[in-house]
């Protein structure tokens, strides 16, 4: 391919490209270091737990008898929902995890291109896309993932 060509190529196609390549690289990763993240690591087994607890009718409590105060909702109910539609499989909590980072790599493109131009905004998306911290944390059944999309996506329809 020469370079005339490469010029060629429409953003949209860089777009969907790097999206599908970081999507690519993500699940890759996820299924390759599948123990990373699993509910046995830190705050993942308390989501877990309660997820699975809500899934057996004992409401929302990390050991099954005591309410859990000191959990906020919103990711174990997400879990909760993924784990009732799909079954009890962890590691598919962090393959939904991969899109929502390739997510959050579209989102800070749609952002940035309302207020740069659009050579800023593929160069955000590809920082982001790649970003070490935001790669990794899609292995583990943290929080974070969720919220940095929900937090992009209200910043987005907020413009």
């Amino acid at each position: 391919m020469t370079l005339q060509k490469i010029q060629n190529i429409s953003p949209k196609t860089w777009l969907i490209a790097v999206a599908v390549f970081a999507l690519v690289l993500r699940i890759v990763f996820v299924l390759a270091t599948p123990n990373i993240g699993s509910p046995a690591s830190m705050d993942a087994g308390t989501y877990h737990s309660i997820a699975v607890n809500l899934l057996e009718g004992k409401g929302y409590s990390e050991d099954g008898q005591n309410p859990s105060i000191f959990v906020a909702p919103l990711y174990p109910l997400f879990i909760f929902v993924v784990y009732k539609i799909f079954g009890v499989h962890p590691m598919l909590i962090e393959l939904i995890q991969c899109f929502l980072g390739v997510g959050m790599a579209l989102l800070t493109f749609l952002i940035a291109r309302r207020f740069f131009s659009q050579t800023i905004s593929l160069i955000a998306f590809v920082v982001v896309s790649f970003f070490p911290d935001l790669f990794v944390i899609s292995t583990y059944m943290y929080t974070e993932s969720l919220f940095v999309f929900l937090f992009l996506a209200l910043i987005y329809t907020a413009l």
